[in-house]
């Protein structure tokens, strides 16, 4: 008769048994890994773009003729700014199906808001540009020549 070791089959079960287990475990952590680097790329993808946003208002002030001027220091592609003035919000954006108050164009210096006399000397304006934190300028005289 033919006698089997049943000892040397328990070891290569518990090896083959301990191989499946490592995979196992190797593939879950993988995963967990992979899973993690994307949130983290989603996550800090808005907090780079604002980082390296080139568009800002530098000034906001009241000109001659009463109309509130913010003066921006360039107006970039895809560039939308919430505006809020006294109760009041307009959404400008260089793309015109977006905005419903004004329609930005690259290279733009400057935004009125109407009608005039809304705002006044010492006004807070708040804004934000393609959903960054929130800004405020206070509303000053235009200086003009």
């Amino acid at each position: 008769m033919f006698n089997m070791n049943n000892k040397g089959l328990a070891e290569i079960v518990q090896v083959l048994f301990i191989t499946a287990l490592s995979i196992v475990a190797i593939a879950t952590v993988s995963s967990y890994i992979i899973g993690l680097s994307d949130n983290v790329g989603s996550k800090l993808s808005p907090a780079v773009d604002c980082l390296t946003i080139k568009s800002d208002i530098i000034r906001a002030c009241i000109n001659s003729k009463g109309e509130t001027k913010l003066l921006v220091n360039s107006v970039e592609q895809n560039t939308d700014i919430k505006i809020g003035l006294n109760n009041e919000i307009f959404e400008c954006s260089t793309d015109s199906e977006k905005c419903n108050t004004c329609i930005l164009k690259e290279g733009s210096k400057e935004i009125f808001l109407s009608p005039s006399n809304l705002a006044n000397v010492g006004d807070k304006i708040n804004y934000q540009i393609n959903g960054c934190s929130v800004q405020e300028k206070v509303v000053r005289a235009c200086v003009e020549p």
